[in-house]
Formats: C-alpha cells, sequence, structure tokens
C-alpha cells in the first residue's frame, strides 16, 4: 500500500526507496542516493526517471528522500535512509525481473560515483567505510558493471592498507575465485583481485604456494598486458616482495631493479608506485650486504614521500621504518631508535595499535632498545607485539617468527636461559615446518636457540 501511494504522490521517492533495497541494511548517506542520474537506458522504471528530474533540485531530492520515511518504508538517519532487511526483501520481490536489474544498475552506478578516492590515504578512509557495506551488498563478482568490478578491488586494496588484513584477504580471495571462473583467468579484473590477494598473503602466508600465485599472475599479466602495463609492474612488484620474504634476495634485488626502471620511465619518478620499488630494491641491497646504498636508497625515497604523500602517509611511515633499520645496521643505533621512536608513535596515531606497519616498527624499536642496553623496555615491549603479531598474522608467519627470534635475544641479554630457549626451539620448529631449513627465520632461530644453549651450558 505504501508503494501504491508513494508512486503516485511522489515517483522519486518510490525510486529512492528501491534503489536503497538493492543497498544494505546500513545508513546510506543521502548524498550518495541523490547524486545526479549516471545510468542512460531508455527502458528504465518511469520512477527512475523522475528522481533523475527531481536530483537536479536539492529541495526536492530532500522532500523525497522526507517522504521515504514518512511512508514507513525507511527510517531516516543522518541524513540518509536506512531500510530495515524485510523491507529490502519485500521491495525487491514486487519488482519485474527487467524493473530489478535497472534498479541494481542505478544502485551500482551511484557507488561508483561516490568512489570516496585514493585507498591508501587515510583522510579517504572515513568514505571507504561508508560505502563498503553497499558495495559488498551488490556483491560485485557477479555484477556486469566493470566500473563497479573495479571499486571492488580498490576496496580490498583499501582494508589492506587500512590494516584490516583478514577482511581484504577474504574479500580478494572471493573476487578471485569468482572471477576466474566467470571471466576467466586472463581477465584484467581477475588479475587485478590476484594481485591484491597476492599482497596480503605475502603478509600473512609467504609460501611456496603464495609464490606460485605471484609467478602465474606475473606470467598472465606480460602475456596479456604487456611488460609495462601498470598491472604487469604491479604483479613484478608484489612477485619481487615475495621472493624477499623466501629468503630469495638476489632474485627479488634482479626484479626490483627491472621493475624500478620502468615505472620510472612509464610512470615517473615522483609516482607512489616507483616509491615503493625503491623501498623494496633497498630491503633487497640491505640484505645482500649493501648497506650504505639501500640507506642512500631509503633516504631518497623518504624525501620524495614526505614531500608528495606527507609525514603520515602509510608509504612514508612505512619507508621510515626501513630507513631506520639502515642506520642500525650501520651502527647508528641512537639516530635508528630515534626515528623508530618518533614513526611508531605516528604509526600508533594514524594507522592503529594492530597494523603491520605499527607492529613492523615496535619490533625494530625493540631492537634498538636492546643494543642500546634497555634491555627490560626491550623485553616489555617484544612481549606485546609477539601478542599482536600472533593474534593479527598467526603464530605460523615470517613476522611473527621474526619478533619471537628478537624476543628470545632479549631474554638471553635477561639471563632468563629457559624461556630464551623454549621460545627458539618453538620457532624452529616452526620456521623449519613451514619454510625449510634454509629460510632466513629458520637460521635466526637456530642462532638463537644456539646462543641459549650456550648460556644454559655455562650457567651449568
Amino acid at each position: 500500500m505504501s508503494t501504491d501511494r508513494l508512486a503516485e504522490v511522489d515517483p522519486a521517492a518510490l525510486a529512492l526507496a528501491r534503489i536503497g533495497a538493492f543497498l544494505a541494511p546500513e545508513p546510506i548517506p543521502a548524498d550518495i542516493l541523490t547524486r545526479p542520474s549516471v545510468t542512460a537506458d531508455e527502458d528504465r522504471p518511469p520512477e527512475l526517471e523522475a528522481l533523475s528530474t527531481a536530483v537536479t533540485s536539492p529541495v526536492a531530492a530532500h522532500r523525497s528522500l522526507g517522504r521515504v520515511g514518512s511512508y514507513g518504508l525507511a527510517r531516516i538517519v543522518d541524513c540518509g535512509l536506512q531500510l530495515h532487511r524485510l523491507t529490502q526483501t519485500i521491495l525487491r520481490d514486487q519488482l519485474p525481473a527487467a524493473d530489478a536489474v535497472a534498479y541494481r544498475a542505478c544502485a551500482e552506478a551511484l557507488l561508483v560515483a561516490a568512489d570516496p578516492g585514493d585507498y591508501q590515504d587515510p583522510a579517504c578512509w572515513p568514505g571507504w567505510a561508508r560505502i563498503l557495506p553497499h558495495l559488498l551488498t551488490t556483491d560485485p563478482a557477479t555484477s556486469p558493471s566493470a566500473d563497479l568490478r573495479d571499486l571492488a578491488c580498490r576496496a580490498g586494496w583499501y582494508l589492506y592498507y587500512r590494516g584490516d588484513i583478514h577482511p581484504a584477504r577474504d574479500l580478494a580471495e572471493y573476487l578471485h575465485q569468482q572471477w576466474s571462473e566467470q571471466l576467466g583467468a586472463d581477465n584484467q579484473h581477475t588479475l587485478r583481485s590476484a594481485n591484491a590477494l597476492l599482497r596480503v598473503l605475502i603478509h600473512l602466508r609467504p609460501n611456496s604456494q603464495t609464490r606460485q600465485l605471484g609467478e602465474d599472475t606475473f606470467a598472465r599479466c606480460h602475456r596479456v598486458l604487456g611488460d609495462d602495463h601498470p598491472d604487469t609492474l604491479r604483479a613484478a612488484h608484489l612477485l619481487a616482495s615475495c621472493l624477499h620474504h623466501q629468503g630469495a634476495f638476489e632474485q627479488a634485488r634482479q626484479l626490483d631493479v627491472d621493475t624500478l626502471a620502468r615505472r620510472r620511465r612509464v610512470l615517473g619518478d615522483d609516482h607512489d608506485g616507483v616509491q615503493r620499488s625503491g623501498h623494496n630494491l633497498g630491503r633487497d641491497l640491505r640484505e645482500l650486504g649493501e648497506v650504505e646504498a639501500a640507506h642512500q636508497l631509503h633516504e631518497e625515497i623518504l624525501a620524495r614521500s614526505r614531500r608528495h604523500l606527507g609525514e603520515e602517509h602509510p608509504d612514508t611511515l612505512n619507508t621510515a621504518i626501513e630507513l631506520a633499520i639502515d642506520l642500525h645496521a650501520l651502527g647508528q643505533i641512537d639516530a635508528a631508535r630515534r626515528l623508530h621512536q618518533d614513526t611508531l608513535t605516528r604509526a600508533q596515531r594514524v594507522l592503529g595499535d594492530d597494523h603491520i606497519y605499527t607492529l613492523d616498527c615496535a619490533n625494530q624499536l625493540a631492537c634498538d632498545l636492546q643494543v642500546l642496553g634497555e634491555v627490560e623496555a626491550a623485553r616489555h615491549l617484544g612481549e606485546d607485539t609477539l601478542a599482536r603479531a600472533r593474534r593479527v598474522l598467526g603464530e605460523e608467519n615470517d613476522f611473527t617468527m621474526d619478533v619471537a627470534n628478537n624476543l628470545a635475544t632479549a631474554l638471553h641479554a635477561l639471563g632468563e636461559a629457559e624461556a630464551a630457549q623454549q621460545l627458539s626451539e618453538d620457532t624452529l620448529a616452526q620456521a623449519r615446518r613451514v619454510f625449510g631449513e634454509d629460510h632466513p627465520c629458520a637460521r635466526k632461530a637456530a642462532h638463537t636457540l644456539a646462543t641459549s644453549l650456550h648460556l644454559l651450558r655455562e650457567r651449568t
């Protein structure tokens, strides 16, 4: 009865309610619903035509929003609408199949038009948080809209940069599986979802299966899109990162050198992709013993990041962490400690205590503190970081194992040899089982365990 009356009194209001039926049962901001129509379908329902006219006038648009509430089809909340799940179901069931397609397409187009912007920029994250429930409700994996699929890929990257690493993995995994089946493994959106999935797995599970996904995605991008396509360059960057995490530093270095050169030529020196490739190359150089070269590269990248992205952008913070590690490796421990402490404070404020960048910085600061003789402080920071890493990333993660190794070293310094031995034995067993004997985590755990056993023998 409400929809029948509303169709006579205010067809634009009925269109708003029906669009809301294809979004989440969460608040829908008015500025999303009342954007100018972005679909051009001659056969679309007349109510959508009425809405196209209404949204040209802010007064008429908000009058129609109010009528949706006054007719009991939605609640007016925070200058927007919120529909109950049951109401949404009834509204969708009322529609003929062709009209349902048109309303879903309209809802999708409005979300695309509401793209919050740079998913790496914390200033854009509230906008992403607003639209994410509605984007997921439209099920972009089954949508014919290429623009909506692009938005879904960017939403996965937003979740990653925001630190919601498990939801990021779930979304990327789902999209990759669905698009592989529906669109084919070589489809560009399938490849983009593979890149998003790879980015998360490198942090959660950098094993041989992850490397295989990276190699396959890079090969497909290379064949389908060409060497210099941005998606191919991203796939190359991620494969190099995967190689680095597995301890194949020379292979990672070679790929990062090539990717950095290509990105500079294609994207320009100040592009964020260039900064990230340089960031990764610096890590490779440090692991290969070229610490001064790594330091110079990270110093250059950090200056560019601060200038173009700002002091508290996630990429800036991540590069600051690496530069401080270089300083530590060069023996400049006080300088490393100051930079790590400043970066940790910023990361905690911008990203939160459980973000992977925050955890990385805390782990490195604990190393600085230990070398400077502040072993008890290093131990407390290490224990807190290890607990967080286990909860966020899991026990069988290379970063978690590195934190455990560093904590065991602090326990040695405090004379707690039995606790250090137990932690080292557990870490070594996990590293060998997950990564094999030759992985850096396994070698570091073996060295830490040997130190524990030597200390115990001396005490005996």
